[in-house]
């Protein structure tokens, strides 16, 4: 939900930095580069050679992913698997 400011203008949440990005998560630079970004799309955002992300993207991408695994064997290889918990299908992912 967007919140307002005083004159009526959203409110801009502060971008977060890779750092911390992997606390958010809880996982490794290489990982967030290999895993969240390059293969299940984490949307970034690109400042003067910054990578930096929207916090409320990550919100929607815990969302996306919150009754699915990743497999920690697959962490290691140079694709992820997912697996949905069960009774759960496993979001579809479109690169573009």
């Amino acid at each position: 939900m967007t919140s307002f400011d005083k004159t009526g203008l959203p409110t801009l949440e502060a971008l977060l930095s890779v750092r911390e990005t992997c606390a958010y998560f809880g996982t490794s630079r290489p990982t967030l580069y290999r895993v969240y970004i390059a293969e299940l799309g984490l949307p970034v955002v690109k400042i003067k050679g910054r990578t930096m992300f929207e916090p409320q993207a990550l919100r929607e991408f815990v969302a996306r992913y919150r009754n699915c695994r990743l497999n920690d064997d697959d962490l290691a290889g140079s694709k992820v698997a997912v697996q949905a918990s069960p009774g759960v299908e496993p979001p579809s992912h479109d690169p573009d």
